[in-house]
């Protein structure tokens, strides 16, 4: 790190921007006393963050900004900038602004932190520490400082305090987290009540979920490939339509040439014989009357479709609207026992809280009586310990006076010592059994603390063991279904689906064949980018089948000539494939290379795939395609979505209802499904293991914890012979003392001389009793009242706890209760509407209904007329046979003609018939693809998410098969709570994360313990490491400014090694130690100085700034300071304020400073070039 420009603007007596080049690695600053030399000291202080005004000689933080003035005016902002260059030559500006109001830190001229200023000298002894600024203050101050004081300043620099901040962190943290342990355990409490209550219930939603899920899955294939199944009826009865058409074209055509001939017929008949006009014109009227019914019957026929079209779209809607009443009047019924059940809970729940509320009144009521009382007690109590006192001091009396008296009896108390030693001896041992049962007590309480440990050990066991079997639940699952789709797949590959209807035929006859190798696409390898490409450009080609030799051609092209069918060949003795490949043409931008290249296959059919991909070239895209066949490319390109450029210059794209690639895809999805079978399998490997060694630990938990158990009962046995012993032995001790009230009772007759005295102190024992007997009622009695105050608090926390929780649950419930209501309401309006609509669809159908019948009968009416005339017609040729035998012939022949007519224009209406049948079924089947997206919808599924899959009929019918089943599970489960899901996962995860939490704190609590333990280590070692080296740096140091002098540093008082104070002790040649005080002033700052210097050795700053620290100094000594700074520039830059030249001659660069009218100037001085110029 290094300096190089500071910037002072409006900073104390800086009134005007001011640079200094600091490029240096001594720069010194000299100038007269009172010229603001400490100013840029100042600066640099305030720059990096001192905020101590003692330091930085002012009163306000505002005074720092330029005051004025006669001349000048106060500034309104103090500047301060400060440019960088660290290790890797990167230039950083960091700076301070300040106004009247506010103040900001810069960096780079983006407003920063001080925390960000100072991360940039990577804790490198820079900042407003002491000793990376130091004043000449400063240096007096070290010789006065205590011995605490010289090791709270090495603490600082080797950063030691951290420890020791972080240890007393760690103590609050220690308190807080034991605190945080106890809340959980209540909380987790009350949360595994809450997650028992909802488990039931999410077990239920979580089944419907699922199923609904998969009848969504199943939904997608069973309606798509339903779709697409009438789609192809669709177009199969379009494609009939479309040959009719053709049919009756050729119909007209014949209609239009009889019609003519009939025409020219009868024209002759008519000139022959005039007589048969009259009867022509009447077969012409009826002709033209069977015009009219035709007309009039195509009339009826196209409002017979019609009317049948609207019938089925009202059927339709029949038949939707009643499926969708269904389903709205089960949801209405589900909500209604949703609503009911919140409803019945949110009763239950304020009745609860009555309750609960109830109970904390009564028990406030019990806490202000229990305190009441406390308080009485407590002045009882003190009444009788004041009475006790008095009492006390009346005995004293009693008994001074009749010590004297007391030697004459002596002799009785002989006859009871035995008993005394007895009652001793006893009270001895009923201790010993106490103790013994305390003991057992606390071995139990703990045996029993194990136990319950053990027990939660092993309940979490069994959670997790049925984590365990979740998961391999769910990987069998993902197997099943991995091995199931790969069956599909292999069967659509076995059977060719995807392929032509000849390709089936020849290999349901030729599949086993020896000859027969397969398909091309089932000989190559290709990478899914290039599947559509390749698909594109090869085409048909694909389809084509290899095939070992020409020579059975014959038989196979034979078969397919019988069964209806064309395929190709590629016989692999008859290949002649031949190419060549322009390799220049793969510089182009844009081209990736040609396809042969790309595909993989094996080396025997290479001449099939020079036929099957010859020279065709794959590039990037179309844009790229078309400017490569301008550039005069001959061959076939392809892009990679699939647009070919063939070599002609034609261009085709798009989408074609079937996707071509799919068979090429087949291979890779076996792969990926094979792949994912057999990481399914590992899997479930993996927890089956886990599975075994989960239940071999919960068996050994059980053993462990029946041992345990088994201890418990031995225990409790041994407490029950102890305790019948302590009885036995205070049955003794009873009778033993009643002894000693006898022999006591006999000492008292011979106390006549005392009766007296005796008489008062046994009345005052009596008293003094009755006074021992209430304080230690008193005392019970506070302490019982204590102890149940802390009950009551704690029921009243408890109760507290739950009607918080509960007012939660209602919460809860009261927004599920009135959103389901909602609901209801919305579904009640739904259902209303869907009825009428049903009804006036079912009155539209019964109408329309109505009107077909009537379409019907005029049909038939017409059609009975058409054959009237007919007949009519037929009557009045035979009339015009016998009138003119003559003309037999001509009649015979137009008859015939007529005849032909009349079958012609009957197959014209049968084709027309067909045709309008056709279409009927073509929207009747339009009708059932919109019935089965609304059906769809019934089950969240929209047309878009259908499955493009087309399915043999079993296989529809076998999903249509599994919906009806799932939906009849589904209606067996009943009404659920979806919502619950979400609460039961969010209460679950809750109570997990807290017993994670639990574990957490319980390890936090250990590793809290043991960091503590570790800081007091590691703060030890790091301060004694530390302050040995800065006791060697010290020593040479001090034997370098004073001539054979010696100096070390001591460590005194008490406590560990960073705990104790640092004294200084130097002596000069051929003297002892003495203490720092009978040193002169310069000596004083020299000691000082190598103790600074001793710190900047050990963890040196990138600069220093010293303010005239050899003021002090002689020229001698000032020398000493300036080869020190000289020796240490190589690793730091050195800014240095002083008067003296020695001090100045190491400087590359100084600084001459002035004060004019009250402002600073500063003249640049560069010792190296005015040296040069010396010299020239």
């Amino acid at each position: 790190m290094e300096l190089l420009n500071l910037t002072i603007d409006g900073f104390k007596s800086f009134a005007k921007p001011t640079s200094f080049e600091l490029n240096k690695k001594i720069i010194a600053i000299v100038g007269p006393n009172g010229s603001g030399k400490s100013n840029i000291v100042d600066a640099i202080r305030w720059l990096l963050g001192e905020q101590s005004s003692k330091q930085m000689r002012i009163d306000d933080r505002t005074d720092v900004i330029f005051s004025g003035t006669e001349k000048l005016k106060p500034a309104k902002i103090a500047k301060v900038f400060l440019t960088l260059k660290n290790e890797k030559n990167e230039i950083f500006e960091i700076g301070k602004i300040l106004d009247k109001n506010s103040g900001k830190y810069l960096l780079n001229n983006k407003t920063s932190t001080l925390k960000e200023l100072h991360s940039i000298f990577s804790n490198g002894g820079v900042g407003k520490q002491f000793y990376s600024i130091i004043s000449q203050g400063q240096v007096s101050d070290i010789v006065k400082s205590s011995p605490e004081d010289l090791r709270d300043l090495v603490l600082g620099i080797i950063d030691i305090g951290k420890y020791l901040k972080e240890k007393e962190t760690s103590l609050k943290l220690l308190e807080k987290t034991s605190e945080n342990l106890e809340r959980l355990k209540d909380v987790l409490f009350e949360t595994e009540k809450r997650l028992k209550n909802l488990s039931n219930r999410a077990s239920r939603a979580k089944k419907h979920l699922s199923y609904t899920n998969e009848l969504k899955n199943i939904g997608k294939k069973f309606y798509g490939a339903k779709k697409i199944s009438i789609k192809l009826k669709i177009d199969s009865l379009k494609y009939l339509n479309e040959e009719l058409s053709k049919e009756m074209k050729e119909l007209l055509s014949k209609s239009f040439d009889a019609e003519r001939a009939y025409m020219s017929l009868k024209q002759e008949i008519e000139n022959v014989d005039k007589s048969l006009s009259q009867n022509g014109e009447i077969i012409e009227n009826y002709r033209n009357r069977i015009s009219l019914l035709e007309k009039e019957k195509n009339r009826i026929s196209e409002l017979l479709n019609n009317t049948n079209s609207k019938i089925v779209e009202h059927d339709w809607k029949i038949k939707t609207y009643t499926e969708n009443l269904k389903k709205l009047e089960l949801r209405y019924t589900e909500i209604k026992d949703l609503s009911e059940k919140y409803y019945n809970d949110m009763i239950k729940v304020k009745n609860k809280l009555e309750i609960i509320t109830s109970e904390k009144n009564e028990l406030d009521e019990k806490v202000s009586e229990q305190n009441k009382k406390i308080s009485e007690f407590k002045a009882k109590l003190s009444q009788e310990k004041n009475l006790f006192t008095e009492t006390n001091k009346k005995l004293s009396t009693s008994n001074k006076e009749i010590t004297g008296k007391q030697e004459r009896i002596s002799y009785l108390n002989e006859e009871f010592k035995k008993l005394e030693k007895d009652i001793k001896n006893l009270s001895k041992e009923i201790q010993k059994i106490e103790d013994k049962l305390k003991i057992s007590t606390d071995e139990e309480k703990t045996l029993k603390e194990i136990i319950i440990k053990e027990k939660n050990k092993q309940s979490i066991e069994f959670q997790e063991l049925e984590k365990i079997k979740n998961e391999l639940n769910y990987f069998f699952k993902e197997k099943q279904e991995s091995e199931y789709k790969l069956e599909i797949i292999k069967n659509q590959v076995n059977s060719y689906d995807g392929y032509s209807k000849s390709i089936k035929e020849f290999f349901k006859r030729f599949k086993d064949e020896k000859n027969v190798i397969d398909v091309v696409a089932n000989l190559i390898e290709v990478e899914e980018q290039f599947e559509e490409a390749i698909s594109a450009a090869a085409g048909a080609k694909l389809q084509n089948i290899v095939i070992n030799s020409s020579s059975e051609a014959d038989k196979y092209i034979n078969y397919m000539k019988r069964v209806g069918g064309r395929i190709t060949f590629l016989p692999l003795d008859l290949m002649k494939g031949t190419y060549a490949l322009n390799k220049n043409i793969l510089k182009e931008a844009g081209v990736i290379d040609y396809l042969i290249n790309i595909v993989e296959f094996d080396k025997k059919y290479i001449k099939v795939m020079q036929y099957t991909f010859s020279n065709i070239l794959l590039v990037d895209e179309l844009k790229t395609a078309i400017t490569i066949s301008k550039n005069g490319f001959k061959s076939t390109i392809v892009t990679l979505k699939g647009e070919v450029v063939y070599g002609s210059g034609a261009i085709s794209g798009g989408k074609t209802r079937y996707d071509s690639s799919i068979i090429l895809k087949r291979k890779r999805e076996i792969e990926e499904l094979k792949l994912k079978i057999e990481e399914s399998i590992e899997n479930i490997n993996y927890y089956k293991d886990l599975e075994e060694q989960k239940s071999q630990k919960i068996k050994k938990l059980k053993l462990h914890l029946n041992s345990l158990e088994e201890e418990l009962k031995e225990l409790i046995l041994k407490r029950n012979i102890e305790s019948s012993n302590y009885k036995q032995l205070n049955n003794d001790l009873k009778n033993k003392k009643s002894s000693y009230d006898s022999i006591l009772n006999r000492i008292e007759t011979y106390k006549n001389e005392l009766n007296e005295l005796n008489k008062e102190i046994n009345s005052l024992k009596v008293i003094q009793k009755e006074q021992e007997k209430n304080i230690k009622y008193y005392t019970e009695e506070l302490s019982i009242f204590s102890e149940n105050s802390t009950q009551y608090t704690e029921k009243m926390n408890k109760i507290n706890f739950e009607i918080l929780e509960k007012n939660s649950q209602l919460k809860n419930t009261e927004e599920k209760y009135y959103m389901y209501l909602n609901e209801k309401k919305s579904i009640n309006h739904e259902i209303n509407n869907l009825k009428n609509n049903i009804i006036n669809n079912e009155t539209e159908f019964k109408n329309l209904k109505s009107l077909l019948e009537t379409y019907k009968k005029d049909f038939e009416k017409v059609q009975n007329s058409h054959k009237t005339l007919s007949e009519e017609i037929s009557k009045i040729f035979d009339i015009m046979k016998n009138n003119r035998k003559g003309k037999v012939e001509k009649i015979d022949k137009l008859e015939e003609l007529d005849k032909n007519r009349t079958n012609i224009k009957n197959k014209i209406q049968e084709i027309k018939d067909k045709k309008n049948k056709n279409d009927f079924d073509i929207k009747t089947l339009e009708q059932n693809i919109k019935f089965i997206v609304e059906k769809a919808k019934n089950i969240d599924l929209n047309e878009e998410e259908f499955e493009k899959e087309q399915l043999e009929e079993f296989e529809i019918k076998a999903l249509e098969n599994r919906i009806k089943d799932i939906e009849k599970a589904l209606k067996n489960i009943g009404s659920v709570d979806l919502t619950v899901l979400k609460e039961y996962k969010e209460v679950r995860n809750d109570f997990e994360q807290k017993n994670i939490e639990k574990k957490d704190i319980l390890d936090s609590i250990k590793k809290i313990k043991d960091s503590i333990d570790l800081l007091d280590e590691t703060a030890e070692k790091e301060f004694f490491n530390f302050f040995n080296l800065l006791n060697e740096e010290f020593k040479k140091l001090v034997s370098k400014l004073f001539v054979n002098g010696y100096g070390e540093l001591n460590l005194i008082g008490e406590g560990k090694d960073f705990e104790k104070g640092i004294q200084i002790s130097v002596k000069k040649a051929g003297r002892r130690f003495q203490k720092l005080s009978l040193f002169s002033g310069g000596e004083k700052a020299l000691i000082a100085i190598a103790f600074l210097f001793a710190m900047m050795n050990l963890n040196p700053s990138p600069f220093y700034i010293l303010d005239e620290i050899d003021a002090p100094l002689d020229d001698i000594n000032a020398g000493k300071i300036a080869s020190l700074i000289h020796e240490n520039s190589n690793k730091s830059q050195f800014l240095v304020i002083t008067h003296n030249k020695l001090m100045m001659e190491i400087a590359e660069v100084f600084y001459g400073i002035t004060m004019k009218q009250g402002i600073t100037k500063v003249v640049p001085v560069n010792f190296k070039l005015l040296e040069k110029g010396v010299n020239s």
